[in-house]
């Protein structure tokens, strides 16, 4: 399998995820959700930045470093 195949791949299947991360956006409205919900995004944005960085996409995959930084710190509760 040549790189440009594996991109494309890669590029459909966050394509699908982003879907379920527009999902969980949407349900973030509602308290009880919230931590589930960034827990999904992160999971999501996390397999992004893993896999970007295999498939040669360095700058997204340091984008999705930032962004599964700024998500922690959502995901932490306050005292």
């Amino acid at each position: 399998i040549e790189l440009d195949e594996l991109q494309r791949d890669f590029l459909e299947e966050v394509r699908f995820m982003l879907e379920s991360v527009e999902e969980s956006f949407l349900k973030l409205d509602e308290p009880a959700n919230r931590k589930d919900e960034l827990t999904n995004i992160f999971r999501v944005v996390h397999s992004v930045k893993g896999a970007a960085g295999a498939v040669g996409f360095e700058d997204l995959g340091a984008f999705a470093h930032i962004v599964e930084d700024l998500l922690q710190i959502l995901r932490v509760e306050p005292d």
